[in-house]
């Protein structure tokens, strides 16, 4: 009987309802088969992206200082000094997506609307040296803090990190402080899919050295260092050394604005609760909220009001008074 409804065109309708073809994706995003049983999978063999709730199969679980099942609402905001501070991008991505990749997307539509900025202030999760390379080329700046290095040389202050070490980029040799030269250079993909170059030190040349504990923990292999090509890499060093500086800070202090817009659609207009199921309604009730919130402040720049300030917390202000 069953086999004989296998054919049958309302059993194939059935089998494609979305409630079903749902349940089909939890099961097999969660499940499999292992000596004729079926086995729960454990939470590092399930996909990032699996189903979080049967209600809406399109959100993600997402995790920053505080975990959510939903989406990302990325805003991009007006800044300058002489008009309104308009939200003028709306942004709403997975949950589980890199902010890294959400900046590309948001210049590509800022671009295509005609409004792309000739300077950019961005968070510190959507700077890459990449990202910067690529939205130079449009005559746009990006300003945002560079990553910086996760060695633990870097980490602790001390020891031999990668600008202690001389990269002859035409020759493709490294050459560290002592004047030992690498012995291989590779350039190869990071889990990231990045294009790195990989660059490695004799092993007798780091055994003998007296700077070896400043410089690698490694007992057996030499020194090695994993960097960016030569574009990128200038990028970063730069970067780096820019973000430093009390101009830079000066420059940078007017992405602080954005931040007042993500609190008033979040406090005052709710955005972080969704109201519908799905990426594309949650982007259109986004999209309404930095509406409506555009509509306040434009009526607010015609009637002459000014921003309001940060607000100190009355405690702050006893500090400050005393």
């Amino acid at each position: 009987m069953i086999e004989a409804l296998k054919h049958d065109a309302t059993v194939q309708d059935c089998l494609e309802l979305p409630a079903l073809k749902a349940m089909s994706t939890v099961w097999d995003q969660q499940y499999e088969r292992a000596n004729g049983k079926l086995v729960w999978l454990e939470s590092k063999d399930m996909p990032s992206e699996r189903v979080q709730s049967p209600f809406d199969v399109e959100a993600c679980y997402g995790k920053r200082k505080q975990s959510w099942v939903g989406f990302k609402v990325h805003l991009t905001e007006a800044c300058d000094a002489d008009a309104p501070n308009l939200i003028t991008n709306v942004l709403v991505t997975k949950a589980s997506a890199q902010d890294m990749l959400a900046a590309k997307q948001v210049h590509e539509r800022l671009k295509h609307n005609k409004i792309e900025p000739g300077q950019h202030f961005v968070d510190a999760g959507y700077v890459s040296a990449g990202l910067v390379l690529e939205i130079q080329k449009a005559g746009i700046e990006v300003i945002g803090p560079m990553p910086h290095s996760s060695t633990w040389q870097e980490r602790a202050g001390k020891g031999f990190a990668l600008d202690n070490f001389k990269i002859d980029w035409e020759n493709e040799v490294v050459t560290c402080s002592r004047g030992k030269p690498s012995q291989h250079w590779v350039e190869s993909s990071s889990p990231q899919g990045l294009s790195v170059i990989h660059a490695e030190f004799s092993r007798q040349d780091c055994h003998v050295c007296r700077s070896k504990r400043h410089c690698t923990k490694a007992k057996t292999l030499g020194r090695e260092l994993t960097f960016r090509p030569r574009a990128a890499h200038e990028v970063l060093r730069a970067g780096r050394a820019a973000q430093e500086t009390d101009e830079w800070k000066a420059l940078y202090a007017n992405r602080a604005g954005v931040e007042g817009a993500i609190s008033q659609t979040v406090r005052s207009q709710g955005l972080r609760v969704m109201r519908y199921r799905g990426m594309a309604q949650a982007r259109v009730q986004s999209v309404a909220t930095a509406a409506g919130s555009n509509v306040g402040r434009v009526f607010n720049w015609f009637e002459g009001l000014p921003r309001a300030k940060t607000r100190v917390p009355r405690f702050a202000r006893l500090v400050l008074q005393a």
